[in-house]
């Protein structure tokens, strides 16, 4: 636990092979590390408000000028080399030993691994080790290389290929989608409401009683990350199980969510599929929120259509 402005950290138990133990998925970003002294991205003092992304962050600029992407990352990981984990990372660390404790990150750090997590899945790439620059995802070109160790012009992958840092640059796609794929779609076929469709606010995973009197409730953004989630997942795997789910999720969303009379989303049904809440905004949804969200699922169908 964290005890005042000090962040004084206590050890959690063990308790191995406990009926309490649940299976948890945590989501991190660029957030989480900021505390350990790493820049975020799009905050006023992000990176790419002092650098340029497409320059230094994207395949075509690798392609352009190899040396100041190098560079870029060199710097990124001098820096990482200089910071330690934070309280956060310590306590997802110290949840495994409560809990089976999944770690979906797009941070390229591995502030998580040094602070102990042991089943972190890494969409962007990471830091910590390098790759051929003509064929990255050959697990028999990554290979760590020590932080304080730079990579320079002349540096050989195994294939002779210039070495690159192992990072997911703009125009490239996301590695380990097949393992976040499989625990999004175990998520998804959990959380779904058997009797009358749609997916649960919240759930137990042993089935015991909830506390959150809401756990039964339909929520609009639970269901347009999860079609946003379907419809990705079978467009970068080709899962026939995600296409399923995302036409399941769209069936209900449009004959449950959708205001027949004017174009918005309610937020709030009950278990039933019925409205609580005929207003349609609020704290936590935006007039931008649900057309975002679609806009994501169409871009990915112009694609999929595309490919034929």
């Amino acid at each position: 636990m964290c005890k005042g402005n000090g962040y004084r950290y206590e050890h959690l138990p063990d308790i191995p092979n406990k009926p309490l133990r649940q299976r948890m998925v945590v989501l991190s970003g660029a957030g989480i590390s900021a505390e350990s002294g790493l820049s975020t991205f799009r905050d006023t003092d992000g990176l790419w408000k002092n650098y340029n992304w497409e320059r230094l962050a994207s395949i075509d600029g690798f392609y352009e000028d190899p040396k100041a992407v190098l560079d870029f990352y060199n710097m990124r990981r001098k820096r990482l080399n200089e910071v330690a984990p934070n309280h956060t990372h310590k306590l997802l660390a110290e949840l495994e030993k409560w809990h089976d404790v999944t770690i979906i990150t797009q941070n390229v750090d591995n502030l998580h691994e040094r602070a102990g997590s042991r089943n972190v899945i890494h969409l962007h790439g990471e830091l910590t080790k390098v790759t051929s620059s003509e064929d990255r995802n050959n697990p028999e070109y990554i290979k760590e290389l020590p932080l304080d160790i730079p990579i320079h012009i002349g540096d050989k992958a195994l294939d002779g290929s210039q070495l690159r840092p192992y990072i997911v640059w703009f125009g490239e796609f996301v590695t380990d989608f097949e393992k976040a794929v499989k625990i999004a779609l175990a998520e998804v076929e959990y959380g779904w409401d058997e009797k009358y469709g749609g997916i649960f606010y919240f759930m137990d995973r042993l089935g015991r009683p909830l506390q959150q009197l809401e756990w039964d409730q339909k929520l609009w953004w639970v269901h347009i990350e999860t079609l946003i989630t379907m419809i990705k997942g079978y467009e970068l795997t080709g899962s026939q199980e995600c296409l399923v789910w995302f036409e399941r999720i769209h069936d209900y969303v449009w004959s449950h969510f959708m205001d027949p009379e004017h174009p918005e989303w309610f937020g709030y049904l009950n278990r039933q599929g019925e409205v609580l809440l005929t207003l349609k905004g609020g704290k936590w949804k935006g007039c931008f929120h649900v057309p975002r969200g679609l806009m994501q699922v169409y871009q990915s169908l112009e694609r999929i259509a595309a490919k034929g």
